[in-house]
């Protein structure tokens, strides 16, 4: 698969995802390659900046090093700022990046979790890799026939619409048929159908971020079929195998190494580092703000305070 740049610089993969927060809180910040959204939570309040949702986060140093240098020149009128950095093994890097624009600014850096799935082996090699209950599932899963096809089926609205339902998410992550159509648009994204048989049981969308990686963005699955979400999830690996790539990135859990994180890791996964980083780009302007006088700035908890 043929990529130039990240999926989510592409404009229609932006306009979605971004999209719905600009709707809802702010406008867009298109000042680097990593893309920031412009919020502000109340109108006394000054403009925070942050990571959208997802895995919109500088996924290597250099790419981070732009961002905090554009920052640095522009800042927008914003006081705080939440980003992410997918480098590995990069705090101290992250920590001295800060410093070196912002003259060592109240930050807190925290490390978090992702699975990352190697797709360079055998698909015999990947299955042993896998947990005996996923692979005993994965088995059982193929003598029903299971496929997948680089393709969009229109079910994927559905099984997807059920499960935003079912687990109550946000608006933010409410997609609708002309978001997901919008989405699969991208030159960067595919989409994966999976079906026992000739039968659709759901489907994922993967996002290139560059030749040798990918993002697994969305998915979606039928309840109505045995091992329905194992057969998606070990479908859309060998389906983004199949694209070229070689590691793909499951993301974490909705919680760090929650029961999704553990059933991410169950397909042979490995745990990799990334950073969430809270970082005051104007103290004077965050105290006044946030009535913080005489006291240390503290970054833990919910971040910005008001939010």
């Amino acid at each position: 698969m043929s990529i130039q740049t990240p999926y989510w610089t592409e404009p229609t993969y932006l306009q979605t995802i971004c999209g719905r927060l600009f709707a809802q809180n702010g406008c867009l910040y298109e000042g680097t390659q990593t893309p920031l959204v412009k919020l502000r939570f109340k109108p006394e309040l000054p403009i925070h900046l942050a990571s959208p949702p997802g895995f919109l986060s500088a996924y290597t140093l250099n790419t981070f090093k732009e961002m905090l240098c554009d920052l640095s020149r522009d800042p927008h009128g914003s006081a705080t700022a939440f980003l992410q950095c997918r480098a590995p093994n990069a705090e101290k890097e992250i920590k001295d990046v800060i410093k070196q624009h912002f003259k060592d600014p109240p930050c807190l850096i925290e490390p978090r979790t992702l699975v990352q799935i190697d797709l360079t082996h055998a698909e015999d090699y990947m299955l042993a890799a896998c947990r005996k209950d996923t692979r005993y599932r994965i088995k059982q899963s193929k003598k029903m026939d299971t496929s997948f096809r680089v393709e969009y089926n229109a079910q994927f609205w559905e099984l997807y619409n059920h499960i935003a339902e079912r687990n109550s998410f946000s608006n933010t992550y409410k997609y609708s048929t002309k978001d997901i159509s919008q989405l699969i648009s991208s030159s960067a994204i595919k989409a994966i159908s999976v079906y026992h048989g000739q039968e659709y049981i759901g489907g994922s969308i993967i996002g290139a971020v560059n030749k040798e990686r990918c993002d697994y963005i969305l998915s979606a699955y039928t309840l109505n079929a045995p091992n329905a979400g194992r057969s998606v999830l070990w479908q859309s690996l060998l389906a983004a195998k199949s694209l070229g790539f070689e590691n793909i990135n499951l993301g974490g859990g909705v919680y760090e190494e929650d029961t999704l994180f553990d059933f991410k890791m169950s397909f042979g996964g490995q745990s990799a580092p990334f950073y969430t980083i809270k970082l005051v780009l104007d103290e004077a302007l965050y105290r006044k703000a946030y009535n913080v006088v005489n006291s240390d700035i503290d970054l833990t908890g919910r971040f910005p305070p008001q939010a």
